[in-house]
């Protein structure tokens, strides 16, 4: 009860600090000259990133869709596209991108496969982009070993840590065993039952290490693309870095973004950006409204279309939702008994 207790000070508070940073940024840079360095961004370029931004999410669910026809779940490119939309909906406005498990639930709507197998399927698209950013972010901290020593050992760590669990993991009859011992003794008795089914299906139809190259390839073609354009915001800004120095910081704002401070890590990522950006001479202004344009014009495309479409689905899939609805209830409540 007291360890409840304190998780949910902590929730509440976390948000504050991140959001008391925010405040701090401006205030002490000055709401004119924010203003003065957006100002430089023009509509052409809004919309340019807009469409970017769009495009970039069809390329994503071309990914996505390899990975479903590997685990054989049948789903249209279409719909596929709008659960993507609506997954990114809810990241961008969670702490540490929780919200992007929100596909779940839409996925079992239109594939009626089972929830262990769909967890597993948004597990791998999420396992592959946090691959292909831990592979740059780690030639990042060994290219900045001179100026932030500690990042290389670190994400090292981290990076070793993630693929020995994977290696692990990915094998069926280790895997099971061990998800079975940590339910045993870390599941409520009454919730045992469901999280034993939940996880039967986990291997289900399981793609091979072969069969997601080519994922993993198209993975890194976005990542690479995804930061370039970044860059473009930079030139957009007048911000002289060159483009090599812009591609080994910027991850480091990035990683940021997963601690799960504040909703879309506001404040905290500002204060990275601003911290890291000026030991290359960048301006603190310059920084601030670099991270923060860079969150609000990639992302705000997601969050209207995403919005947009699960409004929608409420409307014409009612009934189903309320059926989501009491499962996430079952679960929650299974957890805090």
């Amino acid at each position: 009860m007291k360890i409840n207790n304190i998780s949910s000070k902590i929730k509440k508070i976390l948000p504050v600090i991140g959001i008391s940073i925010f405040i701090y940024l401006i205030l002490d840079i000055g709401i004119d000259k924010i203003w003065y360095t957006f100002s430089k961004i023009s509509v052409i370029y809004v919309l340019f990133i807009f469409l970017v931004s769009i495009l970039s999410m069809i390329f994503y669910n071309f990914q996505w869709q390899l990975i479903f026809k590997k685990q054989k779940i049948k789903i249209g490119f279409f719909e596929s596209l709008k659960i993507l939309f609506i997954g990114d909906f809810y990241r961008s406005i969670s702490p540490a991108c929780v919200g992007t498990w929100m596909k779940i639930p839409y996925l079992k709507e239109k594939t009626d496969e089972p929830y262990g197998k769909l967890f597993i399927n948004c597990l791998i698209l999420s396992v592959l982009s946090t691959l292909t950013f831990l592979l740059l972010l780690t030639l990042c901290s060994f290219s900045m070993a001179s100026m932030i020593p500690i990042a290389f050992p670190i994400v090292s760590i981290i990076f070793a840590i993630i693929a020995a669990i994977l290696l692990f993991f990915i094998n069926k009859q280790r895997g099971e065993k061990a998800l079975h011992i940590l339910i045993r003794f870390f599941v409520p008795k009454k919730s045992k039952p469901f999280f034993n089914r939940f996880i039967s299906t986990f291997y289900k139809d399981f793609p091979s290490i072969k069969g997601l190259v080519i994922p993993f390839i198209m993975g890194l073609i976005g990542i690479t693309f995804y930061y370039s354009i970044l860059y473009t915001l930079a030139l957009e800004l007048e911000i002289t870095i060159t483009f090599s120095t812009f591609i080994m910081v910027y991850p480091f704002v990035t990683a940021v973004s997963f601690l799960p401070i504040s909703p879309g890590s506001i404040g905290i990522r500002e204060l990275t950006a601003a911290s890291i950006f000026s030991l290359f001479g960048v301006g603190m202004a310059e920084a601030v409204v670099l991270s923060l344009a860079a969150y609000l014009l990639f992302s705000t495309p997601s969050v209207l279309i995403g919005f947009v479409f699960s409004s929608t689905w409420v409307k014409n899939a009612k009934k189903d939702r309320i059926r989501i609805s009491s499962i996430k209830k079952f679960i929650t409540t299974s957890f805090k008994s």
